[in-house]
């Protein structure tokens, strides 16, 4: 993996990012992607670069708290499946497990 030191971006990912984006993605190191152009390693992390722009406004702008939950999944990959999930997790002590449990008797 090499650390990219150019002075500008590649292409077609430099329209529609922020400055400070911009800035940053000069800064990671960068290999080739397969669906996008160029990955950036940021935080542990592999993005494209308009992903990357998208994280960073979300950790800048959203209030987290000790007790949020953030449940995030593309179109057709089981989201209600996953809010399923979520609500038994965050609900297991209100319910006894047995034949009447709402993950067995509802499909909403």
């Amino acid at each position: 993996m090499s650390n990219i030191t150019e002075t500008q971006l590649p292409g077609d990912e430099e329209k529609e990012l922020s400055d400070e984006c911009k800035e940053l993605l000069l800064s990671l190191p960068r290999e080739r992607g397969s669906i996008s152009r160029h990955l950036y390693q940021f935080q542990g992390f592999w993005y494209s670069s308009g992903l990357l722009q998208s994280l960073i406004a979300f950790q800048k702008h959203f209030p987290a708290s000790d007790s949020d939950i953030v449940l995030a999944s593309v179109p057709k990959t089981g989201t209600t499946w996953l809010k399923a999930l979520t609500f038994a997790v965050v609900n297991r002590h209100r319910f006894a497990i047995n034949k009447n449990h709402p993950l067995l008797t509802s499909n909403c």
